[in-house]
């Protein structure tokens, strides 16, 4: 399948498992934190949908305050799961198969790369999906085993994009009425 830019109206944007049991152990955490707000706010103001996903929140939590609070609108979804992969939970693949047709941009953020992430991407490719990971909005335990994931994804060609980047193809014209937005926001980076 060939890849095409990432247009808001064919994009969905996944936030796996930022929960507070895996939130105090994530490398780089705060990074992931910001990154993840930054797109979840912008995809709203663009009208893309958010799922986000909680790993056995009886044992991990909810999703962190940090970024329930950026949560607003109709198109925002939790769902909680065992599976560590998207495609593995019933109610998750169900709710892609009823995707508007065009909608088949999955954007991967949140933890941890090499479990949750690696096993959604690849899963989704096999479905027919066009996943895509957002690589300075993942994060593992462990350095090297997020280092590896994103060896992983090049290998098995699941495409990798930073923020900055996926912020701007949104958005694609200094025009748009976000640019202002995502500017403060990308000059708010402390990395």
């Amino acid at each position: 399948m060939a890849l095409t830019e990432l247009s808001p109206n064919q994009c969905l944007l996944v936030s796996m498992d930022l929960q507070p049991s895996l939130i105090k152990v994530l490398h780089h955490s705060e990074r992931l934190i910001y990154q993840v707000s930054g797109l979840i706010q912008t995809a709203i103001q663009l009208k893309i949908p958010c799922w986000l996903t909680e790993q056995v929140p009886e044992k991990l939590g909810s999703t962190i305050e940090a970024i329930q609070s950026r949560l607003s609108g109709e198109q925002i979804r939790i769902f909680q799961k065992s599976a560590f992969g998207l495609c593995a939970d019933s109610a998750i693949n169900d709710a892609l198969q009823q995707l508007e047709p065009e909608r088949r941009q999955i954007l991967l953020t949140g933890a941890e790369s090499h479990i949750c992430i690696r096993q959604s991407a690849l899963q989704l490719k096999r479905q027919g999906f066009q996943p895509w990971v957002v690589v300075d909005a993942i994060s593992s335990r462990c350095e090297k085993e997020h280092h590896w994931a994103v060896q992983a994804f090049l290998s098995e060609k699941i495409p990798i994009i930073s923020t900055e980047s996926l912020l701007f193809e949104w958005l694609q014209t200094a025009d748009h009425p976000q640019f202002k937005a995502v500017q403060a926001f990308i000059k708010g980076k402390e990395w």
